[in-house]
């Protein structure tokens, strides 16, 4: 292997590098998005719930 080519192969590792931290983040990114909207959902849930057995104690 001559030096144009090993250096064009280390181009190339050093972009996919970049690319798969670049692809990383973003998982990342989107996890943690989800997580958040998980938790809000969950808190809506429980709202919910508490309404529905107030409505049920009014009823009853």
């Amino acid at each position: 292997m001559d030096l144009f080519s090993i250096g064009r192969l280390l181009k190339f590792s050093r972009k996919l590098a970049k690319a798969e931290r670049r692809l990383a983040k973003a998982q990342r990114r989107i996890a943690r998005v989800e997580r958040r909207r998980s938790k809000a959902e969950r808190r809506k849930a429980r709202a919910v719930r508490r309404i529905a057995k107030r409505i049920r104690k009014g009823l009853l």
